[in-house]
């Protein structure tokens, strides 16, 4: 009679390791929470180079895994994209930049020699 309430009271999970930017740690622990997973708490977020290693857990018997599964590829792709948009941010004006002064560095032997 024990053993079976033991058995009744274990659960096993699924573990899962991200990396994320510091800037969307919260943002990402919020929408892992609604796919089912849940922060471990004997595992730390580790921190560094403005990243940081969360470690999830989720319950193996969850209902519609297969539908959080969709939902959690989903967002998995939508974070990748933000990623991606977030650098360009900062490589399209840097490429603009670079060719603004390589034209401008070539132009200057031509106005020198005049």
């Amino acid at each position: 009679m024990e053993r079976e309430a033991e058995k009744k009271d274990y659960r096993s999970y699924e573990y899962k390791q991200v990396v994320v930017r510091e800037k969307q740690l919260s943002f990402c622990v919020d929408c892992y929470r609604n796919l089912g997973w849940f922060p471990d708490e004997n595992a730390p977020v580790k921190q560094a180079h403005g990243q940081s290693l969360l470690q999830l857990k989720r319950d193996r018997r969850i209902a519609n895994k297969m539908e959080l599964s969709r939902l959690e590829h989903n967002f998995d792709a939508c974070m990748a994209e933000l990623e991606k948009l977030e650098s360009s941010k900062t490589a399209v004006p840097t490429i603009h930049t670079m060719i603004c002064a390589f034209l401008g560095t070539a132009s200057w032997p031509g106005r020198c020699l005049r």
